[in-house]
């Protein structure tokens, strides 16, 4: 190889090098980057997006946009699991989650699950298609102690679904129990 193709490739090797370093610098749309409240509700504390409406009950927080829409949004849920003593025993998170994802592959809507953590508590995604192939569902379950957990999700078309994950993160990044 001559001085002439070694010069090529180094600069070929550089360009590649540049791109990606350019590429990995640029804005992750998965995440909101607009002004920002916090929120609290049921011992927790969480940010939306500061334009953002409120619907409340003792059992859920419905999280909107009101210039976008009143039907879609973030729901944030609190669940208690069962401390009933039965043969199973009572019932763990993770009974809780693969009972989820049984579900929903008994019905043909799994679509797919993992594991992650949030402020150092665990956490599972579990996305599914409720409504078939026109809808998509990211639940994520949050145990922040044990038979307690808090479901946070979205629902809307597989295409416009992810437009809704920079919310989700939004609420998850901050996400505290109190």
């Amino acid at each position: 190889m001559d001085d002439f193709d070694l010069k090529h490739i180094i600069i070929g090797i550089s360009i590649v090098l540049l791109a990606v370093a350019i590429s990995g610098c640029s804005s992750d749309s998965s995440n909101y980057n607009g002004p920002t409240k916090t929120y609290t509700w049921q011992g927790t504390t969480f940010n939306i997006p500061s334009s953002w409406e409120v619907n409340e009950s003792s059992s859920q927080v419905f999280l909107y946009d009101p210039q976008k829409s009143k039907t879609k949004g973030v729901i944030v849920m609190k669940i208690q699991l069962s401390n009933e003593s039965s043969i199973m025993g009572k019932e763990s998170f993770q009974d809780y989650v693969n009972n989820q994802i049984e579900g929903a592959k008994r019905l043909e809507w799994y679509v797919s699950h993992r594991n992650f953590t949030v402020n150092g508590m665990t956490a599972w995604e579990v996305i599914t298609k409720p409504g078939g192939e026109n809808t998509r569902l990211i639940n994520v379950y949050i145990e922040p102690k044990s038979g307690q957990v808090y479901s946070i999700s979205i629902l809307d078309t597989p295409q416009d679904v992810e437009q809704w994950r920079q919310y989700l993160n939004l609420v998850l990044n901050s996400f505290k129990v109190q």
